[in-house]
């Protein structure tokens, strides 16, 4: 049997020798600390929080391992029978489709408020027209309140407007059919909303961030308007906020095979152009990202210095409310990080 990749925790699970299976909801409730620590680490507490019953060799619940459409299945000693696969390490749910070449990872970066969920949400809302598995455990963000494509367009528009802060705590999974040289394939986009500045320390990434060792795209978010003022100022406290983050993040991806692209996304574009002075220059330089890059390295000279810890850096503009019903910079991201 194939390894599968977690899209929660980023590992790698062999699901022949090593399987675990999610038991029905009325089988019984016994709570599993792995998963609670796992949950306490990303500040998930009380009650409402369901510890997953789950059922493996060794597990007194244990029958036999067979399968069905090439699909494996767990038939319990008590006869009941399931297929839903449960990753070993944080006992989150394992898709579909998502084996190690289909899982396609982007983690988003950035400081409070620079618009890493609006960007996130109106990436995923943006792919919702294309072509998706027919399959009815596919959604389009796993997320516990958005989980269909009606609900992800009002996400969306209220991540825009401002007026509902979206929490996605849990990653946004865009499942797709793709062409392949051997026909369609299902794959599994990810996009994982994180803050840089929460990374204090190597322990923090190693709970927080297991699933940033892999992922082939790291988006680092930079509002247009701290950008218009960093080029201002010139400051040495923005290049330092900025210059710890982009640390952090090497941290992450320190005892990788691979290192992933550095994708800057200046976002909230629409308020360079009322910011006056640079923000105007900035905003008519939005076509050409030569300008930008300059106007980047000189607001923050820590982009340049940290650029080569990264396999390229690439810049690209965004702005959610500027133009709601363009879709050209949510699509030209979206192909960047994914296609």
């Amino acid at each position: 049997m194939a390894e599968r990749r977690c899209i929660f925790c980023g590992r790698l699970a062999d699901i022949g020798r090593n399987a675990l299976f999610r038991l029905p909801p009325d089988y019984r409730r016994v709570p599993d600390n792995i998963y609670r620590r796992y949950a306490e680490s990303r500040g998930i507490f009380g009650a409402s929080v369901m510890l997953p019953d789950v059922c493996g060799k060794g597990s007194p619940d244990f029958g036999e391992l067979s399968a069905e459409d090439g699909k494996p299945v767990l038939v319990t000693k008590t006869g009941r029978i399931t297929d839903i696969l449960v990753c070993p390490s944080c006992h989150n749910e394992l898709y579909r489709d998502t084996d190690d070449a289909s899982v396609n990872t982007a983690v988003v970066f950035g400081m409070p408020e620079s618009g890493k969920t609006t960007l996130i949400l109106t990436l995923a809302d943006s792919c919702v027209t294309r072509q998706f598995s027919s399959d009815n455990r596919y959604r389009y963000i796993l997320n516990e309140e958005i989980h269909d494509g009606h609900d992800l367009n009002e996400a969306a528009k209220k991540a825009a407007e401002g007026t509902t802060p979206a929490d996605l705590r849990e990653p946004v999974a865009i499942y797709r059919v793709s062409e392949a040289s051997s026909g369609d394939k299902v794959v599994c986009d990810v996009l994982h909303d994180t803050c840089a500045g929460d990374m204090s320390d190597d322990n923090a990434v190693g709970t927080e961030l297991p699933f940033a060792a892999d992922a082939a795209h790291y988006v680092y978010c930079i509002p247009a308007d701290k950008l218009s003022e960093a080029v201002i100022s010139a400051g040495e406290k923005e290049d330092m906020l900025v210059r710890r983050d982009l640390y952090a993040m090497t941290r992450a991806f320190a005892y990788s095979d691979s290192k992933p692209v550095l994708d800057i996304v200046i976002t909230k574009f629409d308020l360079a152009g009322k910011c006056g002075g640079a923000g105007e220059d900035i905003y008519n330089m939005r076509d050409s990202e030569s300008a930008l890059r300059n106007y980047l390295y000189s607001a923050f000279p820590a982009v340049r210095e940290m650029e080569p810890f990264f396999s390229g850096m690439r810049l690209y503009t965004f702005s959610a409310v500027y133009a709601p019903n363009d879709e050209t910079a949510a699509e030209t991201l979206y192909s960047a990080l994914f296609e």
